[in-house]
């Protein structure tokens, strides 16, 4: 039967999760790791609830992953029919449903979402908070974005903060909205080129058709773009439909 092998929702990089506790307390009773599928280990941890200053039994599930294991699939929350960024982005599942919908081995609930109420009825509408990404399709959109000059090496002036300049003594430097491209890993800085004249341009926006600014993307470095190879790794959402066409 082919099955996905594994759901870590949005982080590649969890190893385990875990529990803590106060060790004056009541200390941890480690399990061995067993296990559970190939390329995956179950571990349990608990405490005894003898001790008077902590009578709660708390339990704690860990997964050790190897991803160097061929067989091992990732898979998170699939957009939804009819999306719509930021209101319509997938559609709700306890994680139990989930595994069973994608015919899943390991699910884990992994992000925010919105609304927020966990038992609404399977299928209802949300919207992720923060980036996610499945099978390569982006469902939804880092929350924030990165800032940098046109400027190159050590000169480049990068901020977190959004804004339109950055005061450089006498002179005011526009700072450009940057997004990052999955497949390549490099970083587009968002732009519309008026005249002669690069401004920043927010991603989501765009020009008027009737506006003579033209909206892009520039990318810095030698030989990271060849259009003929690489405009296939564009997320659709980076395209706009005109009369004339995609651009």
């Amino acid at each position: 039967m082919n099955r996905y092998r594994l759901l870590l929702s949005l982080s590649l990089s969890l190893w385990c999760v875990w529990v803590t506790f106060d060790r004056g307390i009541a200390a941890p009773v480690l399990g061995p790791w067993q296990p559970l599928f190939k390329g995956i280990d179950h571990r349990l941890a608990t405490n005894f609830n003898s001790s008077a200053d902590f009578d709660i039994l708390m339990v704690a599930n860990a997964l050790r992953i190897d991803l160097q294991d061929p067989d091992i699939r990732l898979f998170s929350t699939p957009r939804i029919a009819s999306y719509a960024a930021n209101v319509r982005e997938t559609a709700g599942r306890t994680v139990s449903r989930f595994l069973q919908v994608n015919h899943l081995q390991v699910a884990i609930n992994a992000n925010f979402f919105d609304p927020s109420e966990y038992y609404l009825p399977e299928g209802t509408a949300m919207a992720v908070k923060g980036l996610a990404i499945s099978d390569g399709v982006l469902v939804s959109s880092a929350t924030g974005s990165v800032y940098t000059t046109l400027d190159q090496d050590e000169n480049r002036f990068i901020t977190l903060e959004p804004g339109v300049f950055k005061r450089d003594e006498d002179d005011k430097k526009p700072i450009f909205p940057n997004v990052f491209s999955r497949a390549t890993g490099h970083a587009f800085i968002c732009v519309s080129r008026n005249g002669n004249r690069l401004e920043p341009r927010e991603f989501r926006e765009g020009s008027d058709e009737d506006d003579e600014a033209t909206d892009g993307y520039l990318i810095i470095g030698e030989d990271v773009w060849d259009p003929a190879e690489d405009m296939e790794f564009l997320p659709p959402s980076w395209f706009r439909m005109t009369k004339g066409g995609p651009i």
